[in-house]
């Protein structure tokens, strides 16, 4: 064993005699690296720390300013809407005020047509064509401006069903009457087909006079020229059936899904570039469901569309349903 280890004054790694002074120094110098070693050690770390809670404080900074923007972009937003919204009533409030407005000038118009033509034999055929066509433009005019009236109504769910005696015979024949003009302009005949046991049945007539309009109107509209369109009626017990057949273009059935929606253009359009809403058979599907009816479709790509109508002979009046004054 070397005996120099066991001396304090040797340093047993370098195997060189020391002092005690020399080895206290040492001892001093070793003590001071490792203090040394640890400060650093404890500035880096202090400073790792201040870095993480700095950028996680600058973070949350940033978070509070992006929500107090949100929260204002959302106060903008919403404040915007109900401008909108308020915007919007107002807009609807003075439609519906002009198109209420603008019925009575057009069924006066239409009026006056009408009665000029019961002095038709003393027109000449310049005058007659004038005529028909200002009871035309009278007419579509009219059905337009109601259209959007129904539809507001539908949506506003405002106006109570009226529930009386209709003659179905005398219905449809005011209905074809006012569209004779119409389909000879184009060379569509009109028929009517009844098979009653009973003239007569319990419904809403405005209900049932739009429905049967707008199924009408667009048979026409969707027909080529020199075709036939057919509004045939008949009845079982409990049920009426109302049809109305054209020989038009038909309906893609892949389209079928849209058709009672508002507003919906299907690659069918009408024939002679009449005009079209997209809001008649909406119109129908509401007013059909009202009367606790219900709408079937029969349609083949150039051959021709019937749609079926099947009311209860009576319909009773329910608090929720709404009509058309």
């Amino acid at each position: 064993m070397d005996k120099r280890s066991d001396y304090p004054g040797i340093n047993p790694l370098l195997g060189l005699h020391q002092g005690p002074r020399a080895y206290s120094a040492q001892l001093i110098e070793v003590d001071t690296t490792v203090w040394l070693v640890l400060l650093i050690s404890s500035l880096g770390f202090s400073l790792g720390l201040y870095l993480l809670f700095r950028n996680e404080r600058y973070a949350n900074l940033r978070l509070r300013d992006q929500n107090q923007a949100r929260s204002i972009q959302n106060q903008e937003i919403n404040a915007q809407k109900m401008a909108l919204e308020a915007l919007n009533e107002e807009k609807e409030n003075v439609m519906r005020s002009v198109a209420h407005d603008l019925k009575a000038p057009l069924n006066r118009i239409f009026g006056l047509a009408n009665v000029i033509s019961l002095d038709e034999e003393n027109l000449s055929i310049d005058q007659k064509k004038y005529l028909n066509l200002i009871r035309q433009v009278a007419n579509e005019a009219r059905n337009m401006i109601q259209n959007w009236l129904d539809i507001k109504a539908i949506e506003d769910r405002t106006l109570k069903i009226h529930i009386s005696e209709l003659n179905l015979s005398q219905l449809v024949d005011d209905l074809l009457l006012s569209y004779e003009e119409v389909a000879h302009k184009k060379g569509i005949v009109l028929h009517k087909e009844m098979n009653l046991s009973d003239e007569t049945i319990k419904s809403d007539s405005a209900f049932l006079s739009r429905i049967l309009d707008n199924l009408i109107s667009n048979a026409i509209k969707f027909s080529p020229l020199n075709k036939n369109v057919y509004l045939k009626i008949k009845d079982s017990p409990q049920e009426i059936i109302f049809s109305i057949q054209d020989e038009g273009v038909g309906i893609d059935e892949a389209e079928r899904d849209k058709l009672f929606q508002k507003f919906q253009k299907l690659s069918t359009r009408p024939t002679a570039g009449e005009s079209s809403t997209g809001l008649g058979l909406s119109i129908v599907k509401n007013l059909v469901d009202e009367l606790k009816g219900k709408v079937l479709v029969e349609s083949e790509v150039g051959v021709g569309t019937t749609f079926h109508v099947i009311l209860p002979k009576q319909t009773t009046p329910d608090e929720m349903m709404v009509n058309f004054k």
